[in-house]
């Protein structure tokens, strides 16, 4: 890979809320060291050191306070389900976040779901389709293949 862009000291996250200033100047910092391969296109960031990577309930990386976002999401959810005849269907989504787009596919498919991130918290889930959508805080790995699902979304 060639490098093109390097940044060093920068802090390790962008959406993790902090409690207080003292924590947000003392977390971890890192490097940035963008690389490209020349064969593929694919661009990395090859300093990347996942031990520094923290995903918890702390992180905020919904992006449904956006009306634009929201309308995208719905419009996404309502092409998916008729494209793919997604009504009282499993939808499955790893790496759901908070589950908003999970939720809206199960509220116009009149579908259950299933939904697998470590930061979902469940107190922001007012919808009335959220009796019939299971959420794991975890993330998802082979110890959950045992759920089946009609549609699999993975789309962050």
């Amino acid at each position: 890979m060639t490098i093109f862009y390097e940044l060093d000291n920068i802090p390790v996250h962008s959406v993790l809320l902090m409690n207080t200033r003292e924590k947000a100047l003392g977390y971890p910092k890192g490097q940035i060291r963008m690389g490209l391969c020349k064969l593929c296109g694919f661009i990395s960031n090859t300093a990347y050191d996942p031990n520094l990577n923290e995903y918890s309930e702390s992180y905020e990386e919904t992006q449904g306070y956006s009306p634009t976002f929201n309308s995208f999401h719905t419009r996404l959810a309502n092409r998916l389900i008729e494209k793919y005849d997604l009504h009282n269907k499993t939808v499955i989504e790893i790496g759901c976040g908070k589950g908003e787009f999970l939720t809206l596919m199960c509220e116009l498919g009149d579908n259950s779901g299933v939904g697998f991130d470590p930061a979902y918290v469940d107190e922001r889930n007012h919808s009335a389709a959220r009796q019939r959508i299971k959420f794991i805080n975890d993330f998802y790995s082979e110890r959950y293949t045992g759920y089946k699902g009609d549609f699999v979304a993975c789309k962050m």
